[in-house]
């Protein structure tokens, strides 16, 4: 761990925990915390590059039109919020 590391708990469905486990046991990964630090770190950079692209668009007084949009949505596999397509919240 980093010596800037914070420790901090987690609450996700046991599902997903006891995956995890299996995934870091059978040598995945080299731990829960590394695993979940790195999707954490993979999630704020998307959302740093989104809030970047926000910034231009509202700089250049558009944005991407609602058919732009959607086609964006189905290349990355998306729906409107974000989520993977088929995903259950």
């Amino acid at each position: 761990m980093q010596s800037n590391s914070q420790r901090i708990t987690v609450t996700m469905p046991a599902d997903q925990a006891d995956q995890l486990k299996r995934l870091v046991d059978a040598g995945g990964a080299d731990s829960v915390s590394s695993y979940v630090a790195e999707a954490v770190k993979a999630r704020l950079d998307r959302d740093q590059g989104l809030a970047d692209l926000r910034d231009l668009f509202d700089r250049k007084g558009t944005g991407p039109g609602a058919e732009h949009l959607a086609w964006a949505r189905e290349l990355l596999g998306v729906d409107e919020a974000g989520d993977p397509q088929g995903a259950v919240s």
